[in-house]
């Protein structure tokens, strides 16, 4: 493979940060949309979604390999607590679900600036000849 379909491979695969953001704005859409509609299965197909996502996450940061710093890591697994019960919760009782599009928005908000600030920092400068990208990319 050459490094010029090596690096147009790269740039086409979507990094975890961008998957979460793409993950957030799916389920906070449905958020938003079971909010208003009459159905009460769309509710709760989106309350679900969010509880799966809130789920999800917080299982990866009770990993050790995940690479955030612990406290950050303990507030945002007691934000996904809090999450998965409000969710559990409104799928029982007709509470509002704008808490927990409040919170999803926050959260989407931190990862896009983090996003950013990763684009901003990242080189774009070619590689020197005979590097390859594998060793520049470390």
């Amino acid at each position: 493979m050459s490094i010029s379909s090596y690096q147009q491979r790269a740039a086409t695969q979507e990094t975890a940060q961008s998957l979460e953001l793409r993950a957030f704005g799916f389920v906070t859409q449905g958020l938003r949309q079971a909010s208003t509609s009459p159905d009460p299965t769309a509710r709760i197909r989106a309350l679900h979604r969010n509880h799966q996502l809130w789920l999800t996450l917080v299982s990866d940061l009770a990993t050790p390999e995940n690479p955030l710093p612990e406290e950050l890591k303990g507030r945002l697994i007691s934000l996904g607590m809090w999450s998965m019960r409000y969710s559990l919760r409104a799928m029982e009782e007709d509470i509002p679900v704008d808490p927990l599009i409040d919170v999803n928005t926050e959260i989407a908000g931190g990862i896009s600036d983090q996003i950013r600030r990763s684009a901003s920092q990242s080189p774009t400068a070619t590689p020197p000849e005979g590097t390859g990208p594998i060793q520049t990319a470390v």
